[in-house]
């Protein structure tokens, strides 16, 4: 079973993706793409249903609504690999997902996720964008070493670099930077000063801004408690 999470637009490659699955089913007749998210209306959603039936692949593909958390952790744990088409990622956070749960991920050049697998063949593979048969070659020869993907090493991979812990800890280290950071030049208009001045001790005032209270949350409860001695916290109420 092959495994996409997130929304099912153009941009994310879904077109790359469905015409790879073509590929991968002439080898692979027994092989499934499992789609869970959402298009952005329904005129998106159907076109991608009509593109799977003139790919001749409908019949194993499935388009399912988005889901929560543990069920798409489920689904992740579940599937041999999950396929990453999108040609853009700042991040691309199902693709730790898929790491944290054990399962490998063959992804296009996209530069968040690239930096994920670090070049590391025992993580997955990276293939270039908008390839579909190179994303589907990098498919099969996945699936032809499925076994020796160790699911301990891929959890690990991804919580040593992405889990509270490791954020935390970076978080802290960049707060202690910035605030330790003095000017090295007074610029004035018109010219640059060749002499360094003094610059006034401030108070330390430190604002970390959370988009949800509970991941929030657990960041800050993995951070050193003296970094934490003059922190303002803001984020949603929930």
């Amino acid at each position: 079973q092959l495994l996409y999470v997130g929304y099912r637009l153009e941009t994310k490659g879904i077109p790359v993706l469905l015409s790879a699955f073509r590929v991968i089913r002439r080898e692979r007749p027994t092989a499934t793409l499992r789609l869970i998210g959402r298009s952005r209306d329904e005129a998106t959603e159907r076109s991608w249903h009509d593109l799977a039936r003139e790919l001749d692949v409908a019949d194993a593909v499935s388009f399912e609504p988005p889901a929560l958390r543990p069920a798409v952790a489920e689904a992740m744990a579940r599937a041999s690999v999950l396929v990453h088409a999108s040609p853009r990622e700042t991040f691309g956070m199902t693709a730790v997902e898929a790491l944290a749960a054990g399962t490998p991920v063959v992804a296009a050049d996209s530069g968040g996720v690239t930096e994920t697998l670090a070049g590391d063949p025992a993580l997955g593979e990276i293939v270039p964008r908008d390839d579909p048969d190179a994303l589907a070659r990098a498919v099969l020869r996945t699936l032809d070493r499925r076994g020796e993907f160790d699911p301990a090493y891929l959890r690990a991979s991804a919580v040593s670099r992405f889990g509270a812990e490791s954020v935390a800890a970076r978080l802290a280290d960049l707060y202690d930077e910035v605030l330790a950071a003095q000017p090295a030049a007074v610029r004035q208009p018109g010219r640059v000063a060749t002499t360094r001045h003094p610059v006034p001790a401030l108070p330390r005032r430190t604002l970390i801004v959370g988009f949800t209270t509970t991941r929030t949350q657990t960041i800050l409860s993995a951070m050193p408690a003296a970094a934490l001695a003059d922190v303002h916290v803001l984020c949603a109420r929930v």
